[in-house]
């Protein structure tokens, strides 16, 4: 008898004395698009599909001195987009881009105030965030296309 209550008290022992870790909590969208302190994200991939539903590589049709910018999120909704290795002019300054971005509904909108291109604000609706990549559209309120921009994380 007294070696049951031994071998049950042991086998209680190991059992109830190991805890198992708790997983990490997953990562808000705030923390997978900035970090804990800056992100940079590239444009690796930009459509627009027209009302007619003609489909266009934007990237394609843009120079290289736009497509290789840096944009950097930071916790603080500090947003900076540093020129990449090529510059549309040569003696521009590093920065293209100091402003802020904000989250909204529900962290399902990604709103970038202007556009170093248009001057225009931008609100993505969030269609994938992950640590590596985010894909974001928007419809243009001028001509009603529909673009898509996937960035991949650096």
């Amino acid at each position: 008898m007294k070696k049951t209550l031994l071998l049950g008290g042991l086998l209680l022992t190991l059992f109830t004395g190991c805890k198992k870790d708790n997983p990490a909590a997953p990562l808000t969208v705030r923390e997978r698009l900035s970090g804990t302190s800056g992100k940079t994200w590239v444009l690796s991939a930009f459509y627009s599909k027209s009302t007619s539903g003609k489909e266009t590589n934007e990237l394609a049709t843009r120079p290289a001195c736009e497509t290789d910018n840096r944009f950097v999120f930071y916790p603080d909704n500090r947003l900076l987009v540093n020129e990449g290795a090529t510059k549309c002019t040569p003696t521009a300054p590093d920065q293209v881009l100091n402003g802020t971005w904000s989250l909204s509904n529900n962290d399902t909108a990604l709103t970038l105030p202007t556009t170093y291109t248009s001057g225009l604000p931008v609100t993505f609706t969030l269609v994938e965030i992950s640590n590596s990549r985010l894909i974001g559209t928007f419809t243009n309120p001028l001509n009603q296309s529909v673009y898509t921009a996937t960035f991949t994380a650096k």
